[in-house]
């Protein structure tokens, strides 16, 4: 017998791991288990997908400044767009609190149940 085979048939099978439905961002057990929570999940993705819309606004007034800045040679212009970069700051701020906010109390919910 070759020294190849001779390994293949001495290895030890590994256990195979247990195959369930396949999982996706929320385990649904805890969907299951936690009816109330489905509120808050619904407001967290709410919360996240304003906050990727915020961070496309930010980045399209950062390029328009920067090219405009470029093109002008001049930062007389940069006023409405600072203004437009505040906002979008504080947007950003408040919902990485509100994200928090549903976080907490998601986490509330499930212990309470």
């Amino acid at each position: 017998m070759s020294r190849s085979a001779e390994t293949t048939s001495t290895r030890r099978k590994r256990p195979k791991a247990k195959s369930g439905p396949p999982r996706g961002p929320v385990d649904p057990r805890l969907v299951r288990r936690a009816r109330a929570t489905r509120p808050y999940l619904v407001g967290g993705v709410g919360v996240g997908s304003a906050t990727a819309v915020l961070v496309v606004v930010q980045a399209k007034l950062l390029a328009a400044s920067i090219t405009d800045v470029f093109d002008s040679h001049s930062l007389a212009g940069l006023g409405p767009v600072m203004v437009g970069l505040a906002a979008v700051l504080i947007g950003r701020g408040i919902l990485s609190w509100l994200n928090a906010w549903f976080a907490q109390r998601t986490a509330a919910a499930v212990k309470s149940q």
